[in-house]
């Protein structure tokens, strides 16, 4: 079973994931996460949209969903990615708290509900870089050059606000590396289309780009550290060397399925099916 939030009704390929999910073996139900219930007590129920149904052999979180993800957890349901693991890719400071952890190269981060213009200027000089730390696809991300940047800009923070030294020399371009399974799969590289950010949905393009034994090693340790199965490592090409930017628990593919360099809903399901022995 794979569980989307409801704004993903619009389009998000469910024939595709269908189709490759039949090719590995799977009846894939597509599921959204509004319509799910569960009765517990002297017997395990899960409903879905009132009807009830067999406990999923795994569910795909393709939302951040604690309560969902959980629920399944508990009741014995395999879960891709976990709870935990989400969790810290969900919040962009917790996410680099575990990277420092793990000893994973990365940009200078202050994180916290107010990481203060003064102490993130005289750390990281001007500009320097602030992000909601709840966010996706490059929403609430900005350049902050003065405190009147910063005073305005804090109030949008979701969940907190992470600061980070601006790094010139990779702005404006990227390198999102595809793990799963502890596997680095897939690699574009990302050129924004407007500002410094360079994310596809923001109008950016994409390019094929190499997976080198250095790229792809730095990845898995990137998704591991988080604890991920499954995910998308953002990597910036610093003066000093190769830093992870971010690490996205519910990664899109259709980037690098636009390509046709490699095909993420394959290796997903190849990947799922060696967990359940098929």
């Amino acid at each position: 079973m794979m569980i989307y939030p409801r704004k993903s009704l619009r389009d998000n390929g469910f024939e595709w994931l269908k189709k490759e999910g039949a090719r590995a073996g799977f009846s894939v139900d597509i599921a959204i996460d509004d319509t799910l219930s569960w009765g517990v007590g002297k017997e395990t129920l899960l409903f879905v949209d009132g009807v009830k149904r067999d406990l999923p052999d795994i569910a795909v979180m393709r939302h951040y969903d604690t309560a969902v993800s959980l629920s399944f957890e508990r009741l014995g349901v395999r879960t891709v990615n976990t709870s935990a693991s989400m969790s810290l890719s969900y919040n962009k400071g917790l996410t680099h708290v575990a990277l420092s952890a793990a000893g994973i190269p990365m940009p200078e981060t202050l994180w916290g509900s107010s990481v203060g213009y003064d102490r993130a200027s005289q750390m990281f000089g001007t500009p320097f870089v602030l992000k909601s730390a709840v966010g996706s696809k490059g929403e609430r991300v900005w350049l902050v050059s003065s405190r009147g940047d910063y005073d305005s800009l804090l109030p949008l923070c979701d969940g907190g606000a992470v600061a980070q030294r601006y790094v010139a020399e990779a702005s404006g371009r990227d390198i999102r590396v595809w793990v799963i399974g502890g596997r680095a799969v897939a690699a574009v590289r990302r050129i924004g289309g407007r500002d410094f950010r360079s994310n596809y949905s923001l109008g950016g393009s994409i390019e094929p780009c190499t997976l080198t034994p250095e790229l792809s090693s730095l990845a898995v340790a990137a998704s591991g550290a988080l604890g991920l199965e499954f995910s998308g490592v953002d990597i910036m090409e610093s003066a000093h060397g190769l830093l992870v930017c971010e690490v996205n628990g519910n990664a899109g593919f259709r980037s690098v399925s636009s390509l046709g360099t490699a095909d993420i809903p394959a290796e997903l399901f190849a990947y799922l099916a060696s967990i359940v022995g098929r």
